[in-house]
């Protein structure tokens, strides 16, 4: 059972701190057989903020109506069957890049199906930094906590006692580099590459073999071949209706 993860550098510095422990977690992905990775990093990229006033373009395109570099973090978040998140502190939370691409990745999927998104199932693993021992890493991983589950995807954890729901990571400066005296979360970056790998591999394998129980919101693939083909009618007082 071959695995194709997807690591995120969710940095805007063209140098960052978070580099060098991603780096550490591709060791550990590629320890495992017959997995391959494709690194995306927002480092001089361009993400807009969700305006909000186009959910029928969303809802009937399954695209963004801005133009920028959010359609192809879409394309390999697709491809994708597991993801290794490395996100630095910002302002109590991560980048505003990173949010502003969540928000809007989570928003047209929402529309495009109405709610009922597929069961992605992607196990994700999160590494955090933050430039002093107690620099709000918690809220980042809290956050990041919610967007995995709110995306219907699988939370991997750390091993104890170096990690635990995420790797948090200390650089004393803002420096490239300066995370290397942190060698905790070194270590505990590599074993979380490696879970993530080994454990998008297991839930492969378990999807298919009991795929006949499963419904087609399991099958992410079919599900938005499936939509291609309709052309629904554009109602936006769709979530309304769908409570009810």
């Amino acid at each position: 059972m071959s695995a194709k993860i997807l690591l995120i550098n969710g940095s805007p510095r063209p140098q960052n701190n978070s580099s060098y422990l991603l780096d550490k977690a591709r060791e550990g992905v590629l320890s495992v057989s017959d997995v391959e990775y494709k690194l995306f990093e927002f480092s001089g990229r361009t993400f807009h903020g969700c305006k909000g006033t186009c959910t029928a373009y969303c809802m009937k395109n399954g695209t963004y109506s801005q133009k920028d570099d959010l359609q192809e973090f879409m394309e390999l978040y697709l491809w994708a069957d597991g993801i290794v998140w490395a996100v630095p502190t910002y302002h109590a939370g991560p980048p505003a890049q990173v949010k502003a691409a969540l928000d809007r990745l989570g928003n047209v999927m929402s529309s495009y199906f109405k709610m009922k998104l597929p069961r992605f199932n992607k196990p994700t693993g999160i590494i955090v930094t933050g430039s002093s021992r107690y620099g709000g890493q918690e809220y980042v991983v809290d956050f990041m906590l919610q967007s995995i589950t709110t995306t219907r995807n699988l939370i991997v954890g750390g091993e104890s006692p170096k990690a635990n729901m995420g790797v948090v990571g200390y650089a004393s400066t803002w420096e490239p580099g300066s995370i290397l005296e942190d060698t905790v979360s070194l270590e505990a970056s590599v074993e979380m590459g490696r879970n993530v790998a080994l454990t998008t591999k297991i839930i492969k394998a378990g999807i298919e073999e009991i795929a006949p129980e499963l419904s087609e919101r399991y099958f992410p693939d079919r599900m938005f071949e499936a939509r291609r083909g309709r052309d629904e009618d554009i109602d936006m007082a769709w979530q309304k209706k769908e409570s009810l």
